[in-house]
């Protein structure tokens, strides 16, 4: 099943620019939001409701940010939206350098997949894909 919504948490507003440009420009994805904040991204995944149930959900979630991290975001979405009826792939976006904390990203059974920053058009076109 193709990604029918992105959702970008990220509290870079370049970033958040330029993913938006990306999606809706090249790859045409019509369905996106982005958040800078992990609980306004919690907020609206729990109160977001697919039509048909057929729905894919990307979510690009920020590993290091100042309020909620990445991390704490995972927690509070195991806790909080695990009993929702569409697919949600999550991909971790960071600009880390250590193997050991990309491995540890990747160990969360609720990760699946690690991109580095900065986020190519291309690498987009295939999650997008998938």
């Amino acid at each position: 099943m193709k990604i029918t919504n992105t959702i970008l948490i990220d509290d870079d507003p370049i970033l958040r620019f330029s993913v938006k440009k990306i999606i809706k420009e090249y790859l045409g994805n019509e369905h996106f939001m982005s958040f800078a904040s992990g609980y306004d991204a919690l907020d609206y995944l729990n109160t977001f409701t697919c039509v048909d149930g057929t729905c894919k959900i990307l979510v690009l979630l920020d590993l290091h940010m100042p309020v909620l991290t990445g991390t704490e975001f995972l927690k509070l979405f195991e806790k909080q939206l695990m009993k929702k009826k569409y697919t949600i792939s999550i991909h971790v976006l960071s600009t880390t350098t250590s193997a050991k904390e990309k491995k540890a990203v990747l160990r969360n059974r609720l990760v699946d997949g690690f991109i580095s920053k900065p986020v190519t058009t291309e690498e987009l076109r295939v999650l997008l894909n998938s």
